[in-house]
């Protein structure tokens, strides 16, 4: 995805492209949580030139939710990077968000 600045009076300008994977988190999503501690750390991901993370990236067990924390090195750019925090959510066919 392409990632942007949000400028307040002039057009936003483009970052450079962030890349990951929702594979990781997918597959905890899919394990039975319901007795794991808060601030189980469920998964370990590395930085590997293929993956683009700027450190490691952890799948955890936090507040009843999966979540995986991330860094990722931004493409097509000298230098550059965005921090995000994603959040598993189950969707029930039929119910609209």
């Amino acid at each position: 995805q392409e990632v942007f600045d949000a400028d307040t009076f002039t057009a936003d300008d483009s970052m450079g492209v962030a890349e990951f994977s929702v594979t990781d988190i997918y597959d905890a999503a899919k394990l039975d949580l319901k007795h794991a501690s808060d601030g189980t750390r469920i998964k370990t991901i590395y930085p590997v030139g293929a993956n683009y993370l700027g450190g490691e990236s952890h799948v955890s067990w936090k507040n009843g939710k999966v979540v995986q924390d991330l860094i990722l090195k931004l493409k097509n750019v000298d230098s550059g990077s965005v921090v995000l925090q994603l959040e598993w959510v189950h969707v029930v066919p039929g119910v609209t968000l």
